[in-house]
């Protein structure tokens, strides 16, 4: 069990650099060959970016695609993986106290996304994603609670024996005490998760709202005004920097949380680009002033 600890330790430390590298070769136009990042953009195109396919070598990977519906996917398979590192946390132990707030703040996240995502978004008939990025979403959810362990992979296994002997209220104790035990850091990094699950949430409910388009029933896209709306074309990936910016601060950097991050911003940047050229190039109207991600920035 240790040695297979330490591999899936070591490949989570292997596995975000990789995947953030092939995005920032891909923003940074980097020298590589065109049709790579042709294929780094197709694999994150969605919705209603999906059918600006490239051509050359890359093309042949349009016709790889799943329904944009599923996106709820991801949550289900975050929200399962999630709840049982969870339960190993708060069942296995004093050492793992640590890792209780950071890892109930992520379920709190994955919940709410769940249910955005099935009781809240709305999809056009037709609208698609890549199923490269499907697969890939589904293995982030799943990798994503043990990278953000305070503790390695190799502690909450370590734990996993005494589960059997502990109860519901050991959990419930073992919350306390790491509430009690929140540094400012800790309790600062919360408040930032909190404003941005806020922020997005707030975002969502906006695009719902659309009479059509992103949140509509139809084909046909509209322009999303009001709020963040108005100084951003992507309020919505904002905000979910802005969450893992709150738990970059909530672990104090420690376990992979700055790598998680470092992919995370990159590729809603790479997202975000496309978004906002979608935007520009539909709507001749379309305000100049708003800028693509970063309010006044960007």
């Amino acid at each position: 069990m240790p040695a297979a600890c330490e591999v899936l330790q070591l490949g989570l430390r292997l596995f975000w650099p990789a995947c953030t590298a092939a995005v920032a070769l891909t923003v940074l136009d980097a020298p590589v060959p065109a049709a790579f990042k042709a294929a780094v953009r197709l694999s994150a195109a969605r919705g209603k970016t999906w059918g600006e396919q490239p051509a050359g070598g890359a093309a042949l990977l349009a016709g790889l695609s799943v329904p944009h519906a599923w996106f709820w996917h991801f949550y289900a398979v975050g929200v399962a993986a999630n709840s049982a590192t969870l339960a190993a946390v708060l069942l296995g132990g004093a050492a793992l106290i640590p890792a209780v707030l950071p890892i109930a703040a992520l379920q709190t996240h994955l919940l709410r996304r769940l249910l955005e995502s099935t009781c809240l978004a709305r999809y056009p008939p037709g609208a698609r994603m890549h199923l490269f990025a499907y697969l890939f979403g589904l293995a982030y959810y799943v990798l994503l609670s043990c990278s953000l362990l305070p503790c390695s992979v190799c502690a909450l296994a370590s734990a996993l024996p005494s589960l059997h002997n502990s109860s519901a209220g050991a959990a419930l104790g073992r919350m306390r005490d790491a509430a009690a035990a929140a540094s400012p850091a800790a309790l600062l990094g919360l408040a930032i998760v909190a404003a941005g699950q806020a922020l997005q949430g707030a975002s969502h409910v906006q695009l719902a709202r659309l009479p059509s388009g992103e949140g509509g029933a139809g084909n046909a896209y509209v322009v999303p005004r009001g709020g963040l709306f108005d100084l951003v074309s992507c309020p919505h990936y904002f905000a979910e920097i802005v969450i893992y910016v709150g738990f970059a601060v909530l672990l104090k950097g420690r376990g992979a949380v700055l790598l998680v991050l470092a992919w995370v911003v990159l590729n809603l940047v790479l997202g975000a680009r496309a978004m906002h050229a979608w935007y520009r190039r539909k709507f001749d109207g379309y305000p100049r002033s708003r800028k693509a991600l970063v309010p006044f920035v960007w």
